[in-house]
């Protein structure tokens, strides 16, 4: 016999449908969601597992499932599993965490808990990617994966820490928009070189 969970998961069970309609039309998921309304946790999770084996080249419906999956894994009190399928929808999005309309206050621990242990290691490869990105001399891209980056060192679930990374990164990021920007005026000096010389003659 199944437990009864929070009505707060059954909200941001909901929440989620409406910000991702595409997926909540899709036939399995739909199931799956009713099925988690009537608190048929296991028939809801097992209908998940198949989607996710279908959908597992697709990270927006992936983290979909994922999300569904770990209320459902929540609600049957099998903590670890729900962790895990948390932490794939962190991967996938670092910077989403469920608000206070969508979820209840377990759910929302749950997310801040795996979201502190796996944000230092995601900001670290990120920052690898970027530093790539700046040694190819592509400074657009550098920049703006710089900047993504600091979004993310300073999200509140870091706790501050990664301080010096944050300089490291502040710097890259100036560096990065001074290398970027004669690229970006570039066809305009041409323009203007072509118009004096068209004044010239």
């Amino acid at each position: 016999m199944h437990r009864r969970f929070p009505v707060g998961l059954l909200v941001f069970t909901l929440a989620a449908a409406v910000a991702t309609p595409a997926l909540a039309q899709d036939g399995p998921l739909a199931v799956a969601r009713d099925l988690y309304a009537s608190t048929r946790y296991d028939e809801a999770l097992a209908m998940l597992n198949g989607v996710r084996q279908q959908e597992s080249t697709n990270l927006i419906n992936l983290r979909s499932i994922e999300q569904y999956r770990s209320l459902c894994l929540l609600a049957l009190g099998r903590g670890a599993e729900a962790e895990a399928a948390i932490a794939v929808v962190v991967a996938s999005d670092p910077l989403y965490q469920p608000t206070e309309t969508e979820a209840s206050p377990r759910v929302r621990t749950a997310f801040s808990e795996v979201r502190q242990r796996q944000l230092p290691d995601i900001a670290r490869t990120r920052y690898a990617a970027a530093k790539a990105s700046f040694d190819k001399k592509d400074y657009s891209g550098a920049e703006q994966q710089f900047r993504d980056l600091l979004r993310l060192i300073d999200d509140p679930d870091m706790g501050g820490r990664m301080g010096d990374l944050r300089m490291l990164v502040t710097g890259f990021v100036d560096l990065s928009a001074a290398a970027a920007a004669p690229a970006a005026a570039t066809p305009e000096a041409a323009a203007s070189q072509r118009s004096g010389i068209m004044v010239r003659a």
